[in-house]
This record gives C-alpha cells, sequence and structure tokens, in this order.
C-alpha cells in the first residue's frame, strides 16, 4: 500500500504543524488492485511538496503517477485514522490511511 507507514504515530492530539512534517516529501509504493491488461507496472510515486493551512482545513500540492508525475492538490484530514485524499490525471479518486 502507498504510503501504509506514513501516517503512523500522526493522530488528532499531534500538532498540526508537524503533520506537514511527515508528509513532505516523496513516497513510493504499489497500487494494490491494478488491472493494466498485461500486467503493467504497478508501482507509483507520490511527492508532497507543500502544505499550507486555509479555513482550518490541510491542502497539500504535489505531483503523482508512474514514471512521469501529474500535478495533484491534496485534501489532507487528521482525524482518529489520518488520511490524503486527490484525483489523479486519468479522474481516479485516491484516498491513503
Amino acid at each position: 500500500m502507498l504510503l501504509g507507514l506514513l501516517v503512523i504515530g500522526i493522530g488528532p492530539s499531534s500538532a498540526q504543524g508537524d503533520l506537514a512534517k511527515v508528509l513532505v516529501g516523496t513516497w513510493k509504493g504499489e497500487v494494490q488492485f491494478h488491472t493494466v491488461r498485461g500486467g503493467g507496472d504497478p508501482t507509483r510515486i507520490l511527492r508532497i511538496d507543500s502544505m499550507t493551512e486555509k479555513d482550518g482545513k490541510w491542502i497539500a500540492e504535489g505531483m503523482y503517477g508512474i514514471t512521469t508525475l501529474s500535478r495533484v492538490q491534496i485534501s489532507v484530514a487528521n482525524e482518529s485514522k489520518p488520511w490524503i485524499q486527490f484525483v489523479t490525471g486519468a479522474n481516479s479518486t485516491v484516498r491513503l490511511n
């Protein structure tokens, strides 16, 4: 799972500024349900470049893809089970816990 270890240790009691320190970076993993004919490459890269807080909500900017990365805007929630969510260039919604 992409970002499977990303959220360990981040809970609602953590300082919000710490969230940005943990999430900004490059993450590489494999999609779990890959349905491309011929196998394809399940490897995906997510690069989170920056995070900002707007109206009490965190928004991250980054890039996502296989070898060619596309810009994505990422919603971030630091709830009991933190998650991030974004829409890919192929119009697929990705949600990572």
